[in-house]
């Protein structure tokens, strides 16, 4: 039901404190919205729940984007709260 999104660390060090932690998401947002018998006035009733469900579809979508060109997701956040999602790395 859930994937993890690993953190970004570039390894340079900076003065701005960055969170290490993985970031859990759903694999198919729909069948959380299914759960919560969401419909498209109900969601556009409750904002926050459609941002959540919105954020986890585009992390879907562009992890199965990237791992189709050997590109890795990953997602930055600082320690103030202000965050990134996504960032894709490529291999080489």
């Amino acid at each position: 039901m859930t994937d993890n999104l690993l953190p970004f660390s570039s390894g340079v060090r900076s003065s701005v404190r960055v969170k290490q932690a993985v970031k859990r998401h759903f694999s198919d947002p729909s069948l959380a919205c299914a759960l919560l018998r969401g419909t498209p006035a109900s969601l556009l009733g409750d904002l926050e729940t459609l941002g959540v469900l919105f954020e986890a579809l585009c992390e879907r979508d562009l992890k199965i984007y990237a791992e189709s060109f050997g590109g890795t997701l990953y997602h930055y956040q600082r320690a103030d709260g202000v965050y990134v999602v996504p960032i894709t790395v490529l291999k080489n």
